[in-house]
């Protein structure tokens, strides 16, 4: 009976050590996703803006907000002839930038209440259509099919490259002085239209 005892307390005694070293070493693992990826919770991944070819990093209240950085400027070729250079607008009215395709989805849901906001709006507010990099002659079969009437440009990835998309139907708001006001993800608002008009006033 004794040597039967001295056996469960050994047992037990190891279980106790085993889940001791367990929970140190979980305490001081990085966390992990559910995808198995090693989640950072100390240093942020900071989001980049290029300012002339400069990289400003936004981490923390030191850094600059987003509404003192400037619109990298560009000038793009423009569906139906000429082109369009983003700082032409600078002193005269705010600009909103749509980063699109033909083929997602979401975009072809917001373009035509985009359109109809920019008839609205557009003295007020420019809107400039990037398509992102397809062929021009299916961005020119979309658009006549639609008979979208707010400006569309052709980009290489040059301006997405520039502005760091990374998703498709992403909007960059511009005030008139040439700084940015707010990027996001997402269709656009008439409240969009309004606070851009409210914020350069």
């Amino acid at each position: 009976m004794t040597k039967k005892i001295i056996i469960i307390i050994i047992a037990v005694v190891g279980m106790i050590i085993i889940l001791f070293v367990m929970g140190h070493r979980s305490a001081s693992q990085e966390p992990i996703d559910v995808d198995g990826t090693i989640v950072k919770t100390d240093d942020a991944e900071p989001i980049r803006i290029k300012d002339n070819d400069i990289e400003t990093e936004i981490f923390n209240d030191e850094s600059p907000t987003i509404e003192e950085i400037m619109a990298t400027d560009f000038t793009l070729p423009r569906y139906g002839g000429g082109e369009i250079t983003l700082s032409s607008y600078r002193g005269e009215k705010p600009v909103i930038l749509d980063f699109w395709t033909t083929w997602c989805h979401n975009c072809r849901r917001d373009m035509p209440v985009q359109n109809k906001l920019y008839e609205q709006y557009k003295s007020d507010v420019e809107v400039i259509a990037i398509n992102m990099n397809e062929k021009r002659s299916v961005v020119d079969a979309y658009i006549e099919k639609n008979n979208f009437s707010l400006p569309f440009v052709y980009d290489d990835d040059t301006v997405v490259n520039d502005y760091f998309v990374q998703l498709t139907n992403t909007h960059v708001l511009i005030n008139k002085d040439g700084t940015i006001y707010d990027i996001f993800p997402g269709d656009i608002d008439e409240k969009h239209f309004q606070a851009l008009i409210k914020n350069n006033q």
